[in-house]
């Protein structure tokens, strides 16, 4: 899904947006399944919203970056809410790799309850974050919550807006 030929005027030719939905509508009636009005794309197996435009599929959400602001984004987009199909051009954000991973679910198979907690041996829980590829432990903790709570600081300092925390902050 390359940002390679296509512009925003062949965008706005053939769809429109409605930036507060995310939805893409065809302008004119492309087959006899697809009907002027009708909504643009399918839901791809990797969760996005997908269009396929002369022969090429692309993400909605990169398209209505396009869309609004003339160019596709430098690098990735993060979903605020992380509804994949939430393409409102207010959801959508420009972020970095470590970013748009932090601003993510806790992992399926983490076992702690806790994004960033991990067991360190019989009796201690460590607290891990990734950052820019890397690394980065926040210590050993006699239990489980009290690393949750470190990995809150750090994911603070670090991913600041895009954070992902295991408590909510105070209001």
């Amino acid at each position: 899904m390359s940002a390679a030929k296509i512009t925003q005027a062949r965008l706005k030719e053939l769809l429109d947006y409605d930036p507060e939905t995310g939805v893409f509508t065809w302008k004119f009636q492309k087959t006899s399944a697809v009907k002027a009005g009708g909504v643009a794309g399918t839901l791809g197996t990797n969760g996005y919203w997908c269009i396929k435009i002369d022969r090429k599929r692309w993400l909605a959400h990169r398209l209505a970056w396009l869309f609004v602001y003339s160019k596709f984004p430098d690098g990735n987009l993060d979903h605020r809410d992380r509804d994949r199909l939430n393409n409102a051009i207010t959801n959508l954000r420009r972020a970095s790799v470590s970013q748009n991973t932090s601003n993510t679910e806790r992992l399926q198979n983490n076992e702690t309850g806790y994004r960033g907690v991990y067991k360190s041996g019989r009796i201690s829980w460590m607290a891990r974050i990734v950052v820019g590829g890397k690394r980065l432990y926040g210590g050993s903790f006699r239990t489980a919550k009290l690393a949750a709570k470190k990995y809150d600081e750090m994911a603070s300092t670090y991913f600041g807006e895009f954070a992902r925390l295991n408590f909510s902050a105070s209001p």
